[in-house]
């Protein structure tokens, strides 16, 4: 929400603010009328909220799992978390950053090279791929490397349909890479495109049947 929003009313239910509601799934923007996004969510379910100001978008996510963009138009101006809890005696545990964040995609946990790492991290910082991609040629790290790499950058600049073909790539290399299956299944979702979602998000559990993401992603694909 911004500063000049009511705090009396739960997020999004009034001017300057916006909120992902748990009741019913639906998102609030500035007013009373709701519009369907997500599902329901509960005690103990892990709510995130990504907002990008690149291409001025914000999206949730829910126990790791990319819900889509909620919101497009984001101005930029100063923006203030808020929580809003109806329950009495209701208790919440909020993350800034001070530990590791469940949405996987967001973090480099899933980048084993230093040097790799490092770079990547500032490619995100300078919103520059073209610089990635020249240093990955450099570090000789391989083409299902530099396309996996790539594919994760593209990703969380929200060129869904650059990283798409990147995932896509590699998967014609290797067609039960994991990490392919996850991020193209993910990005079917964000997407629309459910069957395509299903298809990567079925073969993923037929590889790894305990995959906690994959499991919880389908579920979302189902509820679609």
């Amino acid at each position: 929400m911004m500063k000049m929003a009511e705090l009396n009313k739960l997020p999004g239910c009034s001017k300057n603010s916006w909120g992902y509601h748990s009741d019913d799934g639906n998102f609030f923007d500035c007013s009373e009328t709701e519009e369907p996004y997500g599902p329901k969510f509960e005690t103990g379910d892990t709510i995130g909220c990504c907002f990008n100001f690149r291409n001025n978008t914000v999206l949730y996510i829910k126990n790791g799992v990319n819900l889509g963009i909620a919101f497009r138009d984001l101005k930029n101006d100063l923006y203030y978390p808020c929580i809003g809890i109806r329950s009495k005696g209701g208790l919440i545990e909020a993350n800034f950053g001070h530990e590791k964040f469940k949405y996987m995609a967001i973090t480099d946990d899933d980048i084993d090279d230093d040097p790799v790492k490092e770079k990547w991290i500032e490619t995100i910082k300078q919103y520059n791929i073209e610089d990635f991609k020249n240093s990955l040629n450099s570090l000789k790290i391989g083409q299902k490397n530099t396309l996996k790499y790539c594919a994760k950058a593209y990703f969380i600049m929200g060129e869904y349909k650059e990283a798409c073909k990147d995932l896509t790539k590699l998967l014609e290399i290797e067609q039960n890479n994991e990490f392919a299956l996850k991020y193209r299944g993910e990005i079917y979702l964000i997407l629309n495109k459910y069957e395509e979602s299903y298809a990567d998000l079925k073969k993923l559990l037929e590889i790894s049947k305990d995959d906690e993401w994959a499991l919880e992603a389908n579920i979302e694909v189902r509820r679609r």
